[in-house]
């Protein structure tokens, strides 16, 4: 977890500047996706238990909100706003492969479309869960193909 991995870095941090005489250096912590959510930990470690003042943190690539990834669905089930978000990327890496059944000409305004249905009609869907009309899972599945290029019947087997 988060939090034992702070320990081990401050831990690893307090004994190099000890080992080293660094103690008057500047010092920053750098931290890229997962580790900026350490970042996070770890600074507050430093500052509150070790006494290590930092010179500065940075952050690249922070994740503000774990209830917008899709990468690990089971830690928030229930939770539908990441699969309405990443419907856009989708759409575009279809649309760049030519891999849509109806190609727009451009992908933009036809881009904003499919961000306007995603929030839209395709998470009230998603929300409505398995209490969702069998006729209205048919629409979004088939409105869903066409912007991914999935056939529908993967898509309702999904």
């Amino acid at each position: 977890g988060v939090d034992p991995d702070g320990q081990a870095f401050a831990q690893f941090i307090s004994n190099f500047l000890s080992q080293y005489g660094r103690w008057n250096s500047p010092k920053y912590l750098i931290g890229e996706s997962y580790g900026t959510t350490r970042n996070a930990v770890l600074a507050n470690i430093l500052e509150q238990q070790d006494n290590i003042d930092l010179n500065g943190v940075v952050m690249m690539s922070s994740i503000l909100n774990f209830d917008t990834s899709i990468d690990q669905p089971n830690l928030n089930p229930g939770i539908n706003l990441p699969y309405a978000l990443a419907l856009p990327t989708y759409a575009a890496v279809a649309w760049y492969h030519k891999a849509l059944a109806n190609p727009p000409a451009t992908l933009h305004p036809w881009l904003d479309q499919v961000q306007t249905w995603a929030m839209g009609p395709y998470l009230r869907a998603l929300n409505g869960g398995s209490a969702l009309p069998q006729a209205q899972e048919q629409r979004i599945a088939a409105q869903m193909a066409q912007y991914t290029g999935l056939s529908k019947s993967y898509i309702l087997k999904a």
